[in-house]
């Protein structure tokens, strides 16, 4: 399999405000776009032909990734004037899917061995395979039943109040025959989950569920984002792009930062290019640090994610804060529990 859909036309709204001046794709995981990583997670698995779904604040997202060359991939995209939904962003590269194909969210860190999924559909000979992981919490994604043979039997996309014995989710990682296109409606907003497989399911239409226990998170709400990140600090689950990087203590710093000798760095702890971080710093547990960031003397950070560019003064105590792009924060200043934006706005963070 070399093709792949990713959506990436979403705005992001459980993301607010971090996605009000950027696209959900851009949003960095530990100084890397999001994108990035369902990228080269693609790559990892030789997909390298990629159709890009975009909508909101599009223009940020074909900025950075071009073509996709420079990263040995080629991208196309695919605009929608207006939001189409999963299946209906879908429909609209139909002329690209000539061939079996991928489709995932530009939301999902993954492990999932996509090779094993792969040879389990073509097992199955099904036009669609969801592949399903467990949740704890089942109502905030497509419930899944499965038989003994992984052939669906039952879809509720998003139950209000599911059985106890239904916690296999729908990751939104689907492998689709190009056949299922024929199902979907052109130029109208559709979703796989509500509308496509619920209706194929209705006219006895086989699908298939391959269940895998890997890692996997939808970043899309503002605790999983910063939670993806802290679990890839702690490196319980392997993940390509990220773990060579680390230390085995757990500390990672790139060698173009400068720290001073009395700085006090903890684990688990990322710090990325060019920081300059002052004299009797505490950076402790959990924090990341983008590219470009300045922190000034006697500062201490916890729990805290920093995007790149900014400038954190003297005396500044910041936990369990997310710290946008651009931003500059004055001496003394003590704020918890915030997302601080570049305009200065401190949103309680929950």
């Amino acid at each position: 399999m070399k093709k792949a859909v990713i959506m990436a036309g979403g705005q992001g709204t459980r993301l607010r405000p971090l996605t009000n001046h950027l696209p959900k794709p851009m949003v960095p995981i530990l100084s890397r776009p999001c994108l990035e990583y369902i990228i080269h997670y693609l790559m990892s698995y030789g997909i390298t032909d990629i159709a890009m779904t975009v909508n909101y604040k599009s223009d940020q997202i074909k900025d950075y990734f071009g073509n996709g060359e420079s990263l040995g991939v080629t991208i196309t995209y695919f605009d929608e004037a207006t939001p189409l939904g999963t299946a209906g962003g879908v429909k609209n590269c139909e002329y690209f899917l000539d061939e079996p194909f991928l489709v995932i969210s530009c939301d999902n860190i993954a492990t999932i061995d996509i090779n094993k999924a792969i040879q389990f559909h073509q097992q199955k000979k099904g036009i669609a395979t969801l592949i399903l992981t467990q949740a704890e919490d089942p109502s905030l994604f497509g419930v899944v039943k499965t038989n003994d043979q992984g052939k669906i039997i039952q879809f509720i996309e998003k139950p209000k109040d599911p059985p106890l014995h239904l916690n296999a989710i729908n990751t939104g990682i689907y492998i689709l025959e190009p056949t299922i296109l024929e199902t979907i409606p052109p130029r109208q907003k559709i979703d796989f989950g509500k509308d496509v497989f619920p209706n194929l399911l209705q006219k006895g239409i086989p699908l298939y569920g391959y269940s895998s226990e890997s890692y996997w998170r939808d970043i899309g709400s503002l605790k999983s984002y910063c939670q993806t990140q802290f679990d890839m600090l702690c490196q319980h689950h392997q993940f390509p792009t990220i773990n060579k990087l680390f230390s085995t203590d757990h500390i990672m710093i790139d060698p173009s930062t400068e720290i001073h000798p009395t700085v006090e760095i903890e684990p688990p702890t990322y710090i990325g290019a060019h920081c300059k971080i002052g004299p009797h710093v505490r950076i402790r547990p959990h924090t990341i640090l983008g590219d470009h960031v300045t922190i000034s003397q006697d500062s201490i950070l916890s729990n805290t994610i920093v995007w790149s560019h900014v400038n954190v003064g003297n005396n500044v105590h910041l936990d369990q804060c997310i710290v946008c792009h651009y931003t500059w924060i004055d001496d003394h200043t003590h704020i918890d529990r915030s997302i601080i934006t570049n305009q200065c706005k401190h949103s309680p963070f929950t």
